[in-house]
């Protein structure tokens, strides 16, 4: 029997410590067939879409909407789109199953748990026999809730985010198993009192928390173990870490055992997620100091993928100052300099006050001269490991010269992922001394192969690793690292 499956999904990583507001023109909506074309890549639809023949199941297009990570969703904007999703889902039904690519860290204005609202109401739509199965970003705060009206969820396990085309491909293979009758899962999401800066799962405490839950997946009955970053410039009920188990069976003790253990192994090593990253001045000249080209400096605190807003000065300022040879800069968000070097033209030499136009937080504007030597549309197809073949606009976009240093100046908030903006600009990472940019990790995908070594910087910031800084009102307290005698498992 061939199944028919719907495939959708409303993604929103939500910074509720922004100041700027999501609204509904701010998501990149498609619907029908235009939901593979656009998420076609290494990407959760992209997975789904080349399981489904294996699987046996024809998909079917609703409705996508996407989002860049910044402040809570208005309340109008998120009825707009639950909305939407419903009708658009309602409109191809009877399905056999369906399949949600998901976030995990939405909030909108009056609804944390975005995702669990969601599911319930699709859940409600559908009803309790067609199997319901949703894919999430690592950084996702999930709730029982939203488990307990899911049949499966599936996570990344790694960070940078390499691994959403595997995890589409694991959803759509579930629904195909569990609308034949083969799975019978049970989720269960445990949550551990605990905030995680942003930490790659490449090296160091994230991949053994990795391999910590690998290992449990391995188990008789464990269909899968994934332990759950969280976001924490979040301040809600459910805000932090958490291990995500679905084990067959409906055997919900042997979910509930497994998380559990899984993270008590996790808590014990809680303390090395605390890291202490440079200024930026202090950043380059350790930078300087290797003498190993390239080097990357990474500043993680304006992170666009984090909700910051991608127009901070601190790095920039710094590097500027420095005056290093041989360095880029990619990239700083100002739509307004870009469209002041396009009037202009390439050749032009123009005043320019340069970022810092959000908030004070990220810095000043760099007030200075710059020479414009290239102009480009922005657009981007990604080729790193992490998305490879999803197309990445930048908005138009500019490479300036200013004293000496190349700075390509984007109109959109988006970090960089790989190389691919660097030689839309006229630029080879490989030829470089030193690569400035706004990343936490993501960008580790894309530069591993030509990085010598990588300097990372947290000046002030909406997405620093300095979690204390952030004030907390709803965050269930105790919560480490906050309060030092937070327990857990005891």
């Amino acid at each position: 029997m061939k199944l028919r499956v719907a495939v959708g999904g409303l993604s929103h990583e939500t910074n509720q410590y922004s100041s700027t507001s999501t609204e509904f023109d701010d998501f990149e909506i498609v619907t029908g067939r235009a939901v593979f074309e656009r998420h076609a890549g290494r990407t959760y639809v992209g997975g789904m879409v080349a399981a489904a023949s294996e699987a046996g199941a024809e998909v079917v297009g609703t409705l996508h909407a996407e989002a860049l990570p910044a402040g809570t969703i208005a309340r109008t904007a998120y009825q707009r789109l639950k909305q939407a999703l419903l009708e658009s889902l309602g409109a191809v039904l009877p399905v056999d199953g369906v399949l949600l690519d998901l976030h995990g860290a939405a909030a909108a204005e009056g609804v944390d748990d975005v995702e669990g609202d969601i599911c319930r109401a699709v859940r409600d739509l559908i009803g309790p026999a067609v199997p319901l199965v949703v894919t999430h970003d690592l950084h996702g705060n999930i709730s029982q809730a939203e488990a307990d009206v899911v049949d499966a969820m599936f996570g990344v396990h790694h960070y940078p985010h390499d691994d959403m085309f595997e995890r589409g491909q694991e959803a759509m293979r579930a629904v195909s198993l569990i609308a034949r009758g083969r799975w019978r899962p049970y989720v269960h999401v445990e949550r551990l009192p605990l905030l995680v800066p942003q930490t790659t799962t490449y090296e160091g405490i994230g991949a053994k928390a990795r391999e910590i839950c690998q290992r449990f997946e391995e188990q008789d009955g464990i269909l899968d173990c994934t332990f759950m970053h969280g976001f924490p410039y979040a301040d809600h009920a459910f805000v932090g870490a958490q291990v995500v188990t679905i084990a067959d069976n409906s055997d919900n003790e042997l979910a509930r055992r497994v998380a559990r253990d899984a993270a008590r192994l996790i808590w014990a090593l809680r303390d090395e997620f605390t890291v202490d990253y440079p200024n930026p001045d202090e950043a380059l000249r350790l930078a300087e100091a290797g003498r190993q080209w390239p080097v990357v400096v990474n500043e993680v605190s304006d992170n666009p993928g984090g909700g910051a807003p991608g127009d901070g000065t601190h790095l920039l300022r710094a590097l500027l100052a420095a005056r290093p040879e041989n360095a880029v800069f990619v990239g700083i968000k100002d739509p307004d300099v870009v469209r002041q070097a396009i009037e202009a033209g390439v050749g032009a030499t123009i005043d320019i006050r340069l970022g810092g136009k959000t908030d004070t937080l990220h810095g000043a504007p760099i007030e200075c001269r710059a020479y414009v030597k290239l102009l480009s549309d922005g657009e981007v197809v990604l080729e790193a490991p992490m998305g490879r073949g999803w197309r990445y606009p930048l908005g138009r976009s500019a490479r300036l010269v200013i004293d000496g240093v190349d700075v390509v100046v984007i109109s959109r908030a988006m970090q960089t992922l790989d190389r691919t903006p660097l030689l839309l600009h006229g630029i080879d990472a490989a030829r470089c001394n030193l690569i400035a940019l706004k990343s936490a990790h993501h960008f580790r995908s894309g530069f591993g192969e030509v990085a010598k070594a990588v300097v990372s910087t947290d000046p002030p910031g909406l997405s620093t690793m300095r979690l204390d800084t952030f004030p907390r009102s709803r965050t269930p307290r105790p919560v480490y690292p906050l309060d030092a005698h937070t327990t857990y498992g005891d």
